[in-house]
């Protein structure tokens, strides 16, 4: 007669059964892990690119904050008047310290002036800085508060305790309006709106930090993944 040998489990059977589940479950992490990394490719590339070159976006007269080889520049179009790309500024500088080997900043200003009444005078003082140094400085003082009349009398006293001769300031606002220029040409039309230059002269749309952030991961990854296929 047969009987159901409920107690006679062995050893081996239990390892066998051990050895199943781990088999099992290995092979489902990397489906799963197949199935998010296909997605994130996806999502990335329909972020789409814009048809322009690198130096057209980074701008010949714009300061850089960052390495100046970073393979990836984060370029930002921005109002100093708006609220949201001052709350935005300091997700930025995290963004930057971050990938601090591999990621510099440009900012890039479009001045919404039919909203914005003081957003040109901010953006023209700042383009007066001549150095990187003194640009940045400047950028930060505007973006640490809200711009109106005392806000921008701070950043003109910092100007003039510059180092350096401040630019003149038809040569400033010739740099905004060439920024404007080449947002216009772009289809930007609104702040903060953000591209990231990549290796091999590509120009991603980008919508949000995170999708920069996505993308540069992914990238880390691809160049981990090559680099333990050459090891081998």
């Amino acid at each position: 007669m047969l009987k159901c040998q409920t107690g006679a489990v062995s050893k081996a059977d239990y390892a066998i059964v051990a050895l199943f589940l781990c088999l099992a479950t290995g092979f489902s992490a990397a489906a799963i892990i197949q199935h998010r990394g296909s997605q994130e490719t996806r999502r990335l590339a329909a972020l789409g690119r814009y048809n322009a070159r690198p130096e057209e976006v980074i701008g010949k007269a714009s300061h850089v904050r960052g390495p100046s080889d970073a393979p990836y520049v984060l370029v930002e179009f921005g109002d100093y008047e708006c609220g949201p790309c001052r709350a935005m500024e300091p997700r930025v500088k995290a963004l930057l310290k971050k990938h601090e080997r591999n990621l510099a900043l440009v900012f890039r200003d479009l001045p919404l002036t039919t909203i914005h009444p003081r957003a040109m005078h901010a953006a023209t003082l700042a383009n007066r800085a001549a150095t990187a140094a003194d640009y940045w400085a400047i950028h930060d003082l505007l973006y640490s508060a809200k711009i109106d009349s005392s806000s921008l009398r701070r950043a003109t006293e910092a100007l003039a305790q510059c180092t350096t001769q401040p630019l003149g300031e038809q040569t400033a606002m010739s740099r905004v309006h060439e920024s404007i220029r080449v947002a216009t040409r772009l289809g930007i039309g609104g702040t903060p709106t953000f591209a990231l230059v990549c290796p091999g002269g590509i120009v991603r749309r980008v919508r949000t930090l995170e999708d920069v952030e996505e993308l540069l991961n992914a990238a880390a990854r691809a160049c981990a993944a090559n680099d333990a296929v050459g090891r081998r």
